[in-house]
């Protein structure tokens, strides 16, 4: 669902807003994958957390990606916005009390027309977007 997604953020990336990355698109040989993500994760302003059974499944995502994205979070280094795409129980989990996407909790994938979901949860993006320059003003 990601590149469906990733649709709808083309225009802030067009307006240079928001730089795209996502680690599935390393080829890097070795370790050296480790250290380019997390790169890419202490470098950011904005971390999405594309939710789903895999996702809260993934022992790499939870323990390392997902645990160092909140510590930026609670520093205020970096906002975290979890994004439901699937059905999954999250509430509990360590990024359960922030605002989450879409904002009727009801997954991307329960919608009739995941269009309108994507566009809502892009303009959602784009409101964090605005609040984190806001921020740095």
């Amino acid at each position: 669902m990601w590149k469906e997604l990733e649709k709808y953020l083309v225009p802030f990336k067009r307006q240079r807003l928001i730089t795209l990355w996502e680690p599935s698109t390393m080829h890097v040989a070795g370790g050296e994958w480790e250290h380019q993500l997390m790169s890419h994760l202490e470098g950011c302003h904005l971390i999405l957390l594309l939710i789903s059974p895999d996702y809260i499944a993934s022992d790499y995502l939870y323990h390392v990606e997902m645990t160092r994205a909140m510590e930026r979070h609670a520093k205020g280094q970096a906002r975290v916005l979890p994004i439901l795409l699937h059905p999954v129980h999250w509430q509990g989990e360590p990024f359960g009390k922030l605002p989450v996407l879409p904002e009727n909790l009801r997954p991307v994938s329960q919608w009739r027309k995941q269009r309108l979901a994507f566009l809502r949860v892009s303009l959602g993006i784009r409101d964090v977007i605005q609040q984190i320059q806001s921020d740095f003003l």
